[in-house]
């Protein structure tokens, strides 16, 4: 069975360096940062494993 781990970065961290908000499991993210899923501040990298 398939997993996916989903980490969420943010592009407005300190010194303009991307920094991680959120992580979540399989779609469920949680990121208090965050309106949506998805946003013009933020990447969602998604790894399957």
């Amino acid at each position: 069975m398939k997993r996916q781990l989903d980490l969420v970065w943010s592009q407005n961290g300190a010194g303009g360096f991307p920094w991680l908000t959120g992580v979540g499991w399989d779609g469920h993210i949680f990121d208090p940062s965050m309106q949506g899923r998805y946003t013009p501040q933020a990447d969602v990298m998604q790894l399957n494993f």
